[in-house]
């Protein structure tokens, strides 16, 4: 039938939820989790629940299920209640979206990336990143079942159609100091959620990404429910039925985009992102060859190995917020300037 064996989680609902569309009850297969999300689709757009519905839910976080949600459109989410955690993937009323042909970074951003030489790296340590995301603002809508689940996709990109991203800023004292992740579905790339860590840096994440997904060819950068702070991205707002035209023509049409640094190199500063210049890439050290293994060590590797000198460090998720802060009785991270991106 087509089960995955790891990566998803089955919990135990309390209490009423049938006010939303359910979805699927236990694993199954992938085919039958796309029927359910077409199905939930098909609900909110009937006008058998309110209009201003936007959540379904299910007691299974599967990445099957949240690969069909991610495809057709839908931001996978969970929500609490009750004290427990429910899949909760949305369909937005209304979706804010960033035109990638008319973005253009801010210059102050690009200026501060230059002052404090921030460097930028790609799709690397997903866990740790949303473990540092949950440290920072708890255990919200992206919860522990559901960073289980994007953490396995992320692992194992080949089976699922979406692809899990995620970008990592790093200031000149080789410190982690903003950090995001989402994913990409045909030419079209979707935040999830980020955090801040330095004030200042968050401004230089969102403009370093925003030029490379440019760079790399995205047509669309979805940003999910609108806020000041995205329309000053370039943000513009589209209806749901838009959104989901939007997303099915370029899922026929378009190839999937690749995130990758310029210059095809595994880490450079912000600033020549943002310049769209030749970046300057970091010393990889030695290699045994094209494909730099055996004595190699990555730029992200030494970054990773120095923050844990610092007792700055990156770690593996912890079940809850409160396991998190009892092994580790400093901070993880500083705290200073946080942003959290919701659906």
């Amino acid at each position: 039938m087509g089960l995955r064996d790891e990566g998803w989680t089955l919990v135990t609902l309390h209490g009423e939820w049938r006010d939303r569309p359910e979805l699927v009850t236990e694993p199954c297969s992938v085919k039958k989790s796309q029927k359910a999300v077409d199905l939930f689709v098909k609900k909110l757009l009937s006008g058998g629940y309110h209009a201003s519905l936007e959540f379904g839910y299910s007691n299974l976080f599967d990445p099957t299920l949240i690969d069909a949600c991610c495809v057709r459109g839908i931001f996978p989410m969970a929500s609490l209640r009750h004290g427990t955690f429910a899949f909760a993937p949305k369909l937005h009323v209304k979706r804010m979206l960033v035109d990638l042909a008319t973005f253009k970074p801010s210059r102050s951003a690009a200026k501060f990336a230059r002052k404090h030489r921030y460097t930028v790296s790609l799709n690397s340590q997903l866990p740790d990143v949303l473990a540092c995301i949950a440290h920072v603002h708890g255990d919200n809508w992206m919860c522990p079942p559901l960073r289980k689940a994007f953490a396995h996709m992320a692992a194992n990109p080949s089976s699922y159609t979406a692809k899990i991203a995620c970008i990592c800023v790093w200031d000149g004292e080789n410190r982690l100091a903003a950090s995001e992740a989402g994913y990409i579905v045909a030419d079209v790339f979707t935040s999830l959620t980020g955090t801040t860590l330095v004030s200042g840096a968050g401004s230089v994440q969102l403009a370093t990404l925003g030029a490379l997904l440019q760079q790399n060819g995205f047509s669309t950068w979805d940003l999910g429910m609108g806020s000041r702070y995205k329309e000053g991205l370039g943000g513009r707002t589209v209806s749901r039925a838009d959104w989901l035209m939007l997303v099915a023509s370029r899922s026929a049409l378009a190839a999937s985009a690749d995130l990758l640094l310029p210059g095809g190199c595994q880490q450079c500063s912000c600033a020549s992102v943002l310049r769209r210049g030749e970046p300057t890439s970091l010393s990889l050290g030695s290699t045994d060859g094209p494909g730099g293994g055996g004595r190699a060590t990555t730029v992200v590797q030494k970054r990773v190995q120095s923050a844990e000198r610092r007792s700055v460090s990156l770690r593996q998720p912890a079940e809850n917020a409160s396991e998190m802060r009892h092994r580790h009785s400093a901070p993880i991270l500083p705290r200073n300037g946080g942003r959290m991106e919701l659906g």
